[in-house]
């Protein structure tokens, strides 16, 4: 299968799917070798829902169908399931997720990076590999979204993609042998 990525990563209020909320939804992609990173981020979760399965329709249409991420299988993909459920986002919208793969790096790494039963953290990697990443850790959303200091969220977002995206580049010619078996659907 060739991939054709999409990278994405979202910001919450807490890591609770039935009571925190996303606030922000990232995306990122590379068309015609340019980088492309959008964040939708909004006050209003069913917003950003919305806005979000659109976008992927429009990716959908030009042959994307592989959405990447960091832990996105254990946390990103479920809240945003649950999310949805709860926004009663229309069903022909959340049905565009059909046709998308899934690869979470984080397995990846788990399996051939490291020794058995390791923490495994994003930080770790991408200060090994030189990546440039954001300091703030994310469990500090919560608390800048109360500010209201959603540009912070915005930028943290759109680094965290940057961050995702040049892990996965450092990964590929070491790894896409075994990526396909990483590679699950989402729903």
């Amino acid at each position: 299968m060739k991939i054709n990525p999409i990278f994405l990563d979202i910001e919450t209020t807490g890591i609770n799917t039935c009571k925190d909320k996303i606030i922000a939804i990232g995306v990122s992609y590379i068309h015609s070798d340019a980088y492309y990173s959008n964040v939708i981020i909004n006050h209003n979760e069913n917003d950003v829902l919305n806005e979000f399965y659109r976008k992927l329709i429009t990716l959908k249409n030009k042959k994307y169908n592989t959405i990447i991420g960091w832990k996105i299988v254990k946390f990103d993909i479920p809240f945003i399931l649950m999310r949805s459920i709860v926004n009663k986002i229309d069903y022909n919208l959340f049905k565009v997720l059909r046709y998308f793969k899934v690869l979470d790096l984080a397995e990846v790494a788990e399996k051939y990076l490291v020794v058995k039963d390791q923490t495994v953290k994003s930080r770790d990697f991408f200060n090994v590999l030189e990546i440039e990443y954001d300091e703030m850790e994310g469990e500090s959303i919560p608390h800048i979204y109360k500010v209201s200091a959603l540009d912070r969220i915005e930028e943290h977002c759109n680094k965290d993609l940057k961050s995702i995206k040049e892990l996965y580049d450092r990964l590929c010619p070491y790894l896409m042998f075994n990526f396909n078996e990483f590679i699950k659907d989402i729903l």
